[in-house]
């Protein structure tokens, strides 16, 4: 699984990108994803929350989507 980080590490603060439907924005400091617990930079745009890598944000859209 590769991380945001890893994927974009050239996004600055408040830098946005696509990914499918959704977007993610780069945050200031690193906070703990809302999925797995790993520090992360980036922020899921829809659920305003920190969330790691598209693993992470498809896994956290199936549970909004079951409920």
């Amino acid at each position: 699984m590769k991380t945001f980080d890893e994927l974009y590490p050239d996004l600055k603060y408040l830098d946005q990108v696509p990914i499918e439907d959704h977007f993610i924005i780069k945050g200031k400091e690193p906070r703990c994803c809302w999925n797995c617990g790993m520090p992360t930079y980036f922020i899921e745009g829809d659920f305003q929350a920190p969330l790691c890598s598209p693993e992470c944000v498809k896994q956290k859209w199936e549970e909004f989507k079951s409920s």
